[in-house]
C-alpha cells in the first residue's frame, strides 16, 4: 500500500514539475519578463506604426506635388489660351481641373 502511494505521489510530483513531451520543466516567466515582453512588443508595434504613417505621408506628399504639376499645367494651358486661342481645347483644361480636385479630396480621407 505504501508503494502504491509513493508511486502516485511520485507520479504527481513528476506532472507538477515537467510538461510537454520530453518531461522538461515548465519555464514560468517571472512578472518582470512578462513586463519585458510586453514592452517589447509594443516597441515593435509602435515601430511598425510610425513607418505606416511615414509611407503614408509620403505618398500623400507625392499625390500633392502631382496635383500641383496638374493645376501648373492648367495655367500654363489657360495662358496658351488668352494668348492663341485654338490651340487649347477647354475641355482638357476641365478634364485637368476635375483631376486635381478628385486627388485634392482623395487626401482629405
Amino acid at each position: 500500500m505504501d508503494d502504491q502511494n509513493s508511486i502516485q505521489n511520485s507520479l504527481l510530483n513528476c506532472d507538477n514539475k515537467k510538461s510537454g513531451k520530453r518531461g522538461r520543466p515548465k519555464k514560468y516567466l517571472t512578472p518582470e519578463a512578462q513586463q519585458e515582453a510586453l514592452r517589447k512588443q509594443v516597441a515593435e508595434a509602435n515601430r511598425k506604426l510610425r513607418k505606416n504613417q511615414k509611407d503614408r505621408l509620403q505618398l500623400s506628399n507625392v499625390m500633392i506635388n502631382n496635383v500641383i504639376i496638374e493645376l501648373v499645367d492648367v495655367a500654363d494651358k489657360l495662358a496658351n489660351f488668352e494668348s492663341c486661342g485654338s490651340e487649347v481645347r477647354i475641355e482638357d483644361i476641365r478634364i485637368k481641373v476635375l483631376t486635381a480636385i478628385n486627388n485634392l479630396r482623395i487626401l482629405e480621407k
